[in-house]
């Protein structure tokens, strides 16, 4: 009789310490990394800061498996007259976050809110227009601190910070190399254009443009958006070309004077300038019939922005572009 009790209460205690062990492993999981008092948890968050006495907010996705070791940070930016929430959909960015084990934030513009949507807008210069220009915000400043912010709750390798964005985000993009270039190590601009009259960077920055030959809003060969256009979606004028944009940065970083096919596939053609200064790379991705889209997402609006290209999705190539740099 002592003996069988004695076995029960063996197979008791084991029970306990292997729920014991399972509780630990849980508790491991889910706490945050252990770099500071502030640092983030995994999953989704919403912060808010103040610049300039206006208070802002970004979005952050953080890894699952997450650690607290340094990683790399992709800024995604938003277009105009949209938001955070409606460009982190799009770009399906988080989904590779969780897979490659990187952090990625939605910074978000200023602009007017109606239904409870933002329509936002950068300041990307008299080129992009809009009113973040019209009322003179400060951007650059509120993305560096954006930076600084995220830094603080997060382990952030400062090597390997990345910015990516759409339309007027892919604007901000090429504001954030031309000005914040000490900070950016490449760019993945889609459908955008260089709007800053003078860009002078510190240090190379990569650039790697992804553009449609049938963009209405920031045409492929320049200048202003298609007269067919409602008038209240076109607030730019006299766009650099795809070819300007991106020869700008060839120069800046000093490459080879010809470009070479680095991938071609259907209906896009990718052409690199190679042999530049710090190993950079300048990129022109060109998707022949593609509209005013992010290549790889789902198709929406087709008849005012056009195709969407189902070759290549634009959120892993940047990604394997920005691991490269």
């Amino acid at each position: 009789m002592r003996k069988t009790k004695k076995i029960f209460t063996i197979i008791f205690l084991m029970f306990l310490i292997i729920l014991l062990l399972g509780f630990l492993k849980n508790l491991k999981q889910d706490s945050p990394p252990t770099q500071g008092s502030e640092m983030l948890l995994r999953g989704n968050h919403e912060i808010t800061l103040s610049h300039e006495g206006l208070e802002r907010r970004y979005l952050v996705h953080i890894p699952q498996n997450y650690d607290g070791e340094k990683t790399s940070l992709v800024l995604v930016l938003h277009g105009g007259a949209s938001n955070a929430e409606e460009i982190k959909e799009r770009s399906e960015y988080d989904s590779i976050s969780n897979r490659e084990n990187f952090i990625v934030v939605y910074p978000e513009a200023t602009g007017k809110t109606t239904f409870g949507k933002l329509a936002g807008a950068w300041n990307v210069g008299y080129r992009g227009g809009g009113q973040g220009y019209e009322n003179n915000i400060d951007d650059v400043g509120y993305i560096k601190k954006v930076i600084e912010d995220i830094s603080k709750k997060t382990n952030i390798d400062e090597k390997k910070i990345y910015a990516t964005g759409i339309s007027m985000g892919g604007m901000m993009s090429y504001q954030l190399a031309c000005k914040l270039s000490n900070t950016i190590s490449a760019i993945a601009p889609i459908g955008a254009s260089l709007t800053t009259e003078s860009c002078n960077p510190s240090d190379t920055v990569s650039v790697l443009h992804f553009h449609g030959t049938k963009d209405k809003f920031i045409p492929y060969n320049g200048g202003d958006s298609d007269d067919s256009l409602p008038k209240f979606l076109v607030i730019g004028r006299d766009y650099l070309s795809a070819e300007e944009s991106v020869q700008t940065f060839k120069d800046l970083n000093n490459c080879e004077e010809t470009a070479k096919i680095s991938l071609q596939k259907n209906d896009v053609t990718c052409e690199t300038y190679s042999s530049c200064d710090n190993n950079e790379e300048v990129t022109l991705c060109t998707i022949q019939e593609g509209g005013h889209t992010w290549p790889g997402s789902e198709p929406a609006l087709e008849a005012i922005l056009g195709k969407t290209t189902e070759t290549i999705s634009a959120t892993e190539i940047s990604w394997d572009f920005f691991e490269r740099h």
